[in-house]
């Protein structure tokens, strides 16, 4: 048998205005269900009797009614019929206040009694005195009828306003699907930048490092598909675990600075191999609007290639140095032979071995030198010695090339004519050519190349031959193309974001402008002094910029701000958005501080347009609630000397929802009072726990379900807005009863710390997760999970909450842990208190 499900058994429960109640006497009498005058009955017994715990229905009689209750229980269950008891209630002592007990079995189809219904009747009324409580009843639902009527029409006048905030609410639908269009555009445009770019870049978000997003190139360098996004990144490529990579993230995690990585040495699973690379890198923190770091952006390139290039063109310098050493030794062996010819023909033969061992290591070095050399002799530019690279790189044999010109044994370099009459010009000028990333095409390769063209003198000075080094440098040229390619991308991104750049010359005291930033700032010059640029500002912003600049200057940190400018030739006031941060030399000197700007006026006039309506419909809809208030007050009145329990029931819970109603339009006047800047304190002398004392004492009238508990100090004088302050704690409370269930305790705290009072609201609650509790005190938020679907709020009231304590010079804060409830913070100065100690 379903219990709870039986529609007689519930209606009984939520319509009887005396305590009633069922057990299941099968499991010790275990309590099934309640109703709401029984919960009253139970905690004005608990006062009177002071209990410290939890009482049951045995323990509302003294000990003989204890007896008589459950005798009664056992005869109604052997008789299976209705047993009337009169027992002596526990919180009296004299005859007067006897309780009438009803015990009612509740037979099911075995005809065996588990369950009985029990009704306690506190006073027994004569039967005239019923009959008259009946007629004053029927007087009592004739005036309610006419009550009703007029909230009819009341309700009318709330539907057509209904109706035209329908039609209001449609036109900003219409709005705010145009603006999630172009932001769809905007982030798609993005989202081809990042995917397509050619440097790898991936995003790893919490301590974790879980990889949250990886480009194309970036699945590329790690050798990785895109089924590892969603997973952590070291785990994911297990190679970097014994590595410095690791530490370095997590060292950007929690400094929340960025640190880059020149051609740094990674091992990398590479086709299946662990294989040895050299890799560039930035991973740069990302911050919330609170500065805390959420993810890590990593912005990667391989330069391996670069790297080896760089250590065989070391390699090479320091073997031409050795070659260098050796020509120096060759010559003065030279010099010896010809002043040993001097003196005597007997010598010639061994000067003759000595030039021909020397002729033998220059040819050695010229064959095996690690770059591509040659020598072309006369004005045809004959080829007369090539080495094994540069006939590598012509894609020729070296009897195809020696003794011929280049244009007859190379036809393919007609088409440089304008490099070869540049070389041909040695001869005149007897100066060497230098070509830097010269792009040369040949039957083997096509690429950039240095090329160094060296004149060879005979005795006369005269130039007779040019000797020719070439050094491939297609690596490094498209490595920088790349980067030319990355500064378009970025310069595209901010053209698409209508973002301008700007740059502050510590040294020079110059602000310099992009053409857009010049645009944004309504300049005819895109370079100016500090102290004009200053001028610029609002005076409101100025001291707020300055200080920005100077703390991301001293902490070393990026910043993020908004201000107000007012450009010259009396244009309209603009607000601005500017993001940057500060770089330096290797001595650690600061150099500059460069960022970007974006116009977001429209954005702010936007927000005050809504704040505008938002006051105006929170303005409009008190009016009917006011009068509703009034009715309901006036009926309450009425019923002051009525004894008709489940009228006055029905209109408390009529007030209740009015206040409901009314809080959350005061929420929304509010927030458009905070926005506008014209929230004012009305500051005043009283007792701090007197106010929470009241505050506690009408909500437990309001929330019977709770228990409200105040503990601290007796007397606290402070000089504050006491009605703002009752709306934080009244506030602070409503939560707590919210997000905790029935029967739990919520326990307010007063404490003097220093020249300040701290006031915490703890709660046994569901807990808030870490991820939310920074987004808490934000205009409209609220926290997203299964257990907050059924609960009505619309997220300003901790907002205008922290926003009244930090008019009071003060702080509000909360701890809290999943589970096992919440705790809320704020403090405030005591009168006379000095604020700059907080």
């Amino acid at each position: 048998m379903d219990l709870l499900s039986n529609v007689f058994l519930k209606t009984l429960l939520d319509q009887s205005a005396n305590p009633t109640f069922i057990i299941n006497v099968a499991h010790k009498s275990q309590l099934i269900d309640k109703n709401k005058a029984y919960n009253n009955l139970l905690e004005r017994i608990s006062l009177l009797t002071k209990a410290n715990k939890i009482l049951k229905p045995a323990d509302f009689f003294n000990a003989e009614g204890k007896i008589i209750f459950s005798e009664g229980i056992s005869k109604c269950i052997e008789l299976k019929e209705k047993i009337t008891l009169k027992v002596q209630p526990s919180y009296s002592e004299t005859r007067e206040n006897i309780l009438q007990v009803e015990l009612l079995p509740i037979i099911d189809d075995q005809a065996f009694s588990s369950y009985i219904i029990i009704i306690i009747y506190e006073n027994i009324q004569q039967d005239a005195e019923k009959a008259d409580l009946l007629s004053r009843e029927q007087n009592l639902n004739e005036e309610l009828a006419t009550m009703l009527e007029e909230m009819e029409a009341t309700n009318e006048e709330l539907n057509q306003a209904q109706q035209a905030l329908v039609l209001i609410n449609q036109d900003l639908e219409e709005r705010v699907k145009d603006r999630t269009k172009e932001l769809q555009i905007s982030e798609a445009r993005l989202k081809y930048m990042i995917t397509e770019a050619p440097v790898g870049i991936a995003v790893l978000k919490g301590k974790q490092h879980i990889l949250e997003l990886a480009n194309l190139k970036m699945l590329e360098l790690i050798d990785k598909t895109d089924s590892i996004v969603g997973f952590p990144f070291i785990t994911s490529i297990p190679e970097l675990a014994d590595q410095v990579y690791p530490k370095i993230l997590d060292e950007v995690f929690e400094t929340g600075k960025p640190i880059y990585g020149e051609a740094s040495k990674v091992l990398l699973k590479r086709d299946g191999q662990i294989r040895e690379g050299y890799y560039s890198f930035v991973n740069y923190p990302l911050k919330d609007s609170n500065g805390v770091t959420e993810s890590i952006m990593i912005v990667a390139s391989e330069v391996t290639e670069e790297v080896l290039s760089r250590a065989k063109v070391e390699k090479l310098n320091e073997s031409l140095s050795i070659i260098n050493q050796k020509l120096e030794i060759t010559n003065a062996d030279l010099l010896e032979s010809n002043r040993s010819l001097a003196l005597t023909q007997n010598n010639l033969e061994r000067i003759l071995e000595e030039l021909y061992k020397s002729e033998n290591r220059f040819r050695g070095f010229f064959e095996k030198a690690p770059l591509g050399m040659c020598v072309l002799k006369g004005r045809e530019l004959i080829t007369e010695f090539a080495n094994d690279n540069i006939l590598a790189l012509w894609g020729k044999k070296r009897n195809e090339v020696i003794g011929l010109p280049q244009e007859v044994a190379r036809p393919e370099v007609a088409n440089q004519r304008e490099v070869l009459n540049k070389i041909k010009n040695i001869f005149n000028t007897g100066k060497p050519l230098y070509i830097d990333a010269l792009k040369v095409s040949t039957l083997v390769k096509e690429g950039y190349f240095n090329a160094t063209y060296q004149p060879l003198n005979n005795d006369q000075d005269e130039v007779t031959s040019i000797l020719v080094i070439i050094s491939d440098v297609t690596d490094q040229a498209n490595y920088r193309k790349e980067l030319e390619k990355a500064k378009d991308i970025l310069k595209l991104a901010m053209d698409a974001s209508s973002m301008g750049s700007w740059n502050i010359d510590l040294i020079s005291k110059k602000l310099i402008l992009s053409e857009r930033a010049q645009r944004i700032y309504g300049l005819e010059t895109n370079r100016l002094d500090l102290d004009l640029a200053k001028a610029l500002v609002a005076d409101e912003h100025l001291e707020y910029l300055t200080g920005s600049l100077k703390k991301a200057l001293h902490n070393r940190t990026a910043f993020n701000i908004e201000y107000k400018i007012n450009p010259t030739g009396g244009n309209q006031a603009k607000w601005l958005r500017s993001t940057g941060k500060t770089y330096y030399d290797s001595q650690d000197k600061a150099l500059y501080i460069a960022g970007a700007v974006l116009d977001i006026t429209e954005q702010k006039e936007e927000e005050l347009r809504k704040n505008d309506f938002i006051g105006m419909i929170s303005h409009e809809l008190r009016t009917p609630l006011t009068s509703l208030s009034a009715y309901i007050q006036l009926l309450q009145y009425k019923l002051k000397e009525d004894d008709n329990i489940f009228t006055k029931e029905t209109l408390t819970k009529v007030s209740i929802q009015l206040k409901r109603m009314s809080g959350m339009v005061d929420g929304f006047l509010n927030v458009s009072v905070l926005e506008s800047g014209n929230i004012k304190l009305q500051k005043s002398n009283f007792d701090l726990i007197e106010l929470i004392k009241s505050i506690a004492e009408e909500n437990r009238v309001l929330m019977p379900g709770h228990f409200i508990q105040v503990i601290g100090e007796q007397n606290i004088n402070i000089c504050a807005d006491q009605q703002k302050i009752g709306n934080v704690i009244n506030n602070l409370i409503s939560n707590a009863a919210k997000y905790s269930r029935k029967d739990s305790l919520i326990a307010l705290k007063c404490e003097i710390i220093g020249d300040f009072v701290q006031v915490s609201i703890e709660d046994e609650g569901i807990g808030i997760h870490k991820e939310d509790q920074s987004k808490l005190f934000n205009r409209f938020f609220r926290v997203d999970s299964p257990n907050t679907k059924t609960i009505a709020g619309f997220g300003v009231g901790l907002y205008i909450c922290e926003e009244i304590i930090k008019k009071h010079q003060g702080k509000i804060w909360m701890e809290s842990e999943m589970g096992k409830g919440s705790t809320f913070y704020f403090i405030i100065p005591l009168i006379g208190a000095s604020t700059s100690k907080q």
